[in-house]
Order: structure tokens, then sequence, then C-alpha cells
């Protein structure tokens, strides 16, 4: 029943995607500007939480934020600024804009922006730093990379750098994932 209630969730999820941001576009999210893209990757990045599990040892108290970063480079603009009145497993939000890949360590949550895709090499032992879910717009070691076809924004999970972070996916996410 828990499994069937997740795979509606998910599905109503991304059709709501689909009404709210492309209306007449059919079955596909479209980004057709910067702003409007952005905005449907922020929209997923808050829902992409609700999929994945943490492991405790993520957070030291069960007062310490959910804290969701970008690389150096904020491509959502004021949007990133809303997700600090949203609660995130259940925790306040910080959101904050990092410049270093050293500070990454303190991130549950890391967006790095394709113009900043060179710095994935350095965070974490190949990308990989536990409790973080790293999200690029590049397929270089991510464990969520957006990806852009024919104008429609789909995203690809590696499940072995997930695993690597102990992140744990659920299965109706990891049924819309792309190759």
């Amino acid at each position: 029943m828990r499994k069937m209630l997740l795979t509606l969730t998910a599905c109503f999820f991304f059709s709501l995607l689909e009404t709210i941001y492309c209306p007449a576009k059919g079955h596909a999210i479209y980004g057709d500007t910067p702003t409007q893209e952005y905005t449907v990757k922020a929209a997923f990045l808050l829902h992409f939480t609700k999929f994945i599990k943490w492991d405790k040892d993520a957070f030291h108290s069960e007062r310490d934020p959910f804290e969701l970063c970008v690389y150096r480079t904020n491509p959502f603009g004021p949007v990133l600024d809303t997700f600090r009145d949203k609660k995130i497993l259940h925790r306040e939000t910080n959101t904050r804009v990092i410049t270093s890949v050293q500070q990454a360590s303190s991130c549950h949550l890391l967006f790095v922006p394709h113009t900043e895709h060179r710095a994935i090499r350095f965070i974490g032992e190949d990308g990989v730093v536990p409790n973080l879910l790293l999200i690029t717009e590049e397929r270089n070691g991510a464990v969520i990379t957006f990806l852009k076809k024919d104008g429609k924004i789909r995203f690809h999970i590696d499940q072995s750098k997930a695993q690597a972070a102990g992140l744990r996916i659920s299965s109706q996410l990891l049924k819309l994932t792309v190759e």
C-alpha cells in the first residue's frame, strides 16, 4: 500500500510540473528560458528529497537543518530563497552558495551548474561525499544529472554513486530516470 502511494505521489508530482510549466506542450517538461528552466529544476531539487533517504549520521542532532547548497554560481536566483520556508526531511532548510569544494561536506544537497562542472572532480573521492546528494547538469560523476533532450528536462540517476554516498533512492524515483 505504501509503495503504491509513493508511486502515485511521484506520478502526481511530475504530472503537476507538466501542468504548471508546460500546459500546451504535452507529456514533457520544457525549459524554454533560463528562468523557466531553473524554476523547473528547482522544483525537482525540492521533490527529489522526498524520494531519497539519508543515513541517520547525516545530521548531528534532531535540530540540525537540511543544508541545500549551490556551487559558486546560483542560476536559480530568488527561487532558491523560497526554499528557506520549506521543510525538507521535517527539518528547517538552509540555502547557501558555497565558494570552495571543501565546503561540500557541510551540505546535504549540492547543485553544481554546468558553468562550474570542472569542480566535480575535486569534490570528495571521485565525486562522492558521504551523505551528499550531488546534482549536476553534465554527466561527470554526480548522483543525479539533469539532461536536456529535445528541449525536455530529464534526469539520470547513478545508483552506484548514491550507494557510495550512503543515500537510498526510492524505486519510484529510479523508474523515472533516463539513460
